[in-house]
Formats: C-alpha cells, structure tokens, sequence
C-alpha cells in the first residue's frame, strides 16, 4: 500500500515537471503564431517586450539585493530571540516588524512559531506575525513603479493596523475555544 502511494507520487511529480515546459511551449508558439499572422507589427512586439525587461530589470535587481541582505541580517533564529519577553506593547510591534520583514515560505516558519508558542508567545501573536507575511518588503520598489508611493504607504499602513485588529478577533474566538 505505502510502495503504491510512493509510485503514485512519484508519478504526480514527473507529470508537474512538464507542466512547465508545456506551458514555455504554448508561450513560443503563441509568439510564433504572433509574428506569421502579423509580420509587419512584428517590430512591436519585440520592442514592447525590450521596453518592459528594461523597465523592470533595475526594479528586479533591487529586490533581489533587499531579499539577499534582509536574510543576512535577520534570519529566523535571531527573530525568534525577540519574543521570548518583553512588555505587551513591544511584543506587538516586533510581531508586526518581524512578520513583514520575514522572507522564505510560511511552511518553514511554523516549527519555529510552534517552538515559541511553547516558549509563551500568544497565538494573538502569531495571527499577527502571519498577517503581516503578506507585506512584502522586497515587492514595495515595484509596487511603488506601478501604484504610486502614496497608495503603497496607505496600503502598508493599513494592512499592519488591520493586523492588530485581526489578532484581536482571533483572540476572542481562541479564548472561546478553549473556555
């Protein structure tokens, strides 16, 4: 039984690898197709897509630098050393800070938001922590590129204020759980 799911997903994992490249094929011939049906706007094409990688290409480095240097200096080991104490009002806006500065998958954070649990952080605290994974510090250059610098600071303001309203709610509901 456990040798036949084995095969099964090994199956899986052979067939999602050409998923890929059926995908750059449909992306190839429909370029190709593109040019045969419309070979004079050919020129455009090319020169739209030249303008957008030139356009973002500096935005793209940027953000590969910030990701780079924000794992340097903040892995998760150092993060966690914050919780482990401190006043109400500090550990809520070091989750915050943490949550949004945190990179990588959220899989690879849950032992480590499970470990700190046991340790005493409040699960009010890791609702924040995780809701506040979804500002994206290394995307904020491209964001602004596109919506403006005021709509990403509103946006990012926001979204950490709502946060604490988020942990708020599910510690109600957590305590009513457990009572």
């Amino acid at each position: 039984m456990k040798e036949e799911k084995n095969i099964k997903g090994k199956k899986a994992k052979k067939k999602k690898k050409y998923y890929n490249y059926i995908f750059l094929a449909g992306c190839v011939i429909g370029y190709l197709t593109a040019i045969l049906l419309v070979p004079g706007k050919t020129h455009l094409i090319n020169s739209s897509i030249i303008k957008l990688f030139i356009k973002i290409f500096p935005v793209l480095i940027l953000i590969f630098v910030f990701m780079f240097i924000m794992d340097i200096l903040f892995p998760a080991e150092r993060l966690a050393r914050f919780f482990k104490g401190g006043r109400r009002s500090t550990l809520w806006f070091v989750t915050i800070i943490a949550g949004i500065i945190s990179t990588g998958s959220v899989y690879l954070w849950y032992p480590l938001l499970k470990d700190l649990q046991g340790k005493g952080m409040t699960p009010e605290l890791i609702a924040v922590f995780i809701f506040n994974r979804a500002i994206k510090l290394q995307l904020i250059p491209i964001m602004i590129m596109y919506f403006g610098t005021k709509y990403v600071i509103v946006l990012t303001v926001v979204m950490a204020l709502f946060s604490v309203l988020y942990g708020l709610t599910f510690k109600l509901f957590y305590d009513l759980k457990t009572t």
